[in-house]
C-alpha cells in the first residue's frame, strides 16, 4: 500500500511540474518589463514570423517597436528576439548576452544563431532553448527566456512570466 501511495505521490508531482507554464529565469540578467503584441498574419507587421516560416527571427526594442507595447521599456533588458522555431512554435529571449550581462551589449542574429559582438558566444534559439553552443558562454546560463501567449488567430502577447 505504501508503494502505491508513493507512486501516486510521485506521479502527482510530475503532473504538476509538467502542467506548469513557468519559464526558468536567467539570474545573470536583471528582471525587466516585457509586454508587447505581435501580429504574424500574412498582412500583419510581423509576417516574417508567420506560421510555416521556420527559422526566422525579429528583434524588438525601443528603436524597432512592436505594433502594440504596454509602456515605455517593455522590451526586456537589452531588447527581445522572437523566433519561429524549427518546430513552428514562437519563442522569445532577451538579447542580452548571459556571459556579459551588460545592457549595452545585445546579441545579434547571425544565421541560425544569436551571437555576442563582445565575447563571440553563440546561442541556439531556433530550437527554443537559448543554450550556448560556442564561446565563453558555454560556462554560463542560457539566454533569458520570455513567454509567448496566443491571443487569437495570428496575434501573440510576449511577456514576462511573473
Amino acid at each position: 500500500m505504501k508503494t502505491i501511495a508513493g507512486i501516486l505521490g510521485a506521479l502527482s508531482v510530475a503532473l504538476l511540474l509538467c502542467g506548469c507554464n513557468h519559464v526558468v529565469e536567467n539570474t545573470n540578467i536583471p528582471d525587466w518589463r516585457v509586454a508587447f503584441i505581435i501580429d504574424v498574419s500574412i498582412s500583419g507587421t510581423d509576417n516574417d514570423l508567420a506560421e510555416g516560416l521556420v527559422a526566422n527571427a525579429r528583434i524588438y526594442d525601443e528603436e524597432h517597436p512592436a505594433i502594440q507595447s504596454y509602456g515605455v521599456g517593455a522590451y526586456g533588458y537589452s531588447g527581445v528576439v522572437v523566433t519561429r522555431g524549427i518546430d513552428d512554435m514562437l519563442y522569445a529571449f532577451d538579447t542580452c548576452c548571459p556571459h556579459e550581462a551588460k545592457r549595452g551589449i545585445s546579441l545579434e542574429i547571425e544565421g541560425y544563431y544569436m551571437t555576442c559582438p563582445e565575447c563571440g558566444s553563440s546561442f541556439q534559439v531556433f530550437d527554443g532553448s537559448g543554450y550556448p553552443v560556442e564561446g565563453q558562454s558555454l560556462t554560463t546560463m542560457p539566454m533569458k527566456r520570455y513567454v509567448v501567449r496566443m491571443l487569437g488567430t495570428d496575434r501573440y502577447l510576449v511577456q514576462n512570466d511573473y
